[in-house]
């Protein structure tokens, strides 16, 4: 098994998704998916053989993914959502005697890290931060971008900014 530490990117379309979002047994495979899926190249075995894994690629069984859950799920419902998924282009699947080898379907496009990419502010979040601290926030922001001259880049912008919270 890869090394489970870590990260990935949960696209907040997935609440949009009937597939993803019919059950919770379906959420809970999507993520259990998302979440086992190799983040880089990776050698596993499946059917026996040794396997060069992609990033985006994971070998498991119904059987494991029904048992990792708090409330172990009927390992036919896992099979049934699983063809749900691949009907919808979100997976594709290969099965073995004991295990099988599935693909997130555009693993890629979703979660590599781009080194340029950087936070963006969001002051329509729902917050637990009273409004006030959201107002200073985004006063700061814009005392920030003002105090810089306005042709600068948003790199000059990011490496000129003495904030370390992200924002530019």
């Amino acid at each position: 098994m890869t090394n489970m530490n870590g990260w990935l990117k949960l696209h907040r379309k997935a609440l949009e998704n009937p597939v993803v979002m019919k059950s919770p047994e379906h959420l809970a495979v999507w993520i259990y998916l998302l979440c086992h899926a190799t983040p880089q190249t990776y050698k596993g075995i499946f059917n026996g053989e040794e396997t060069d894994l992609s990033p985006g690629q994971l070998i498991t069984s119904r059987v494991s993914i029904a048992e990792s859950f708090a409330r172990k799920t009927d390992i036919y419902k896992v099979q049934r959502i699983l063809k749900q998924l691949e009907k919808a282009r979100m997976i594709a699947q290969k099965t073995g005697n004991k295990n099988r080898l599935i693909t997130v379907l555009n693993w890629e496009k979703y979660q590599s890290v781009r080194p340029q990419e950087r936070p963006q502010p969001h002051f329509n979040r729902t917050s637990t931060a009273p409004q006030t601290a959201l107002y200073k926030e985004y006063k700061e922001e814009k005392e920030i971008k003002e105090s810089f001259n306005s042709e600068m880049s948003i790199d000059e912008l990011w490496e000129n900014s003495d904030r370390s919270d992200g924002y530019v």
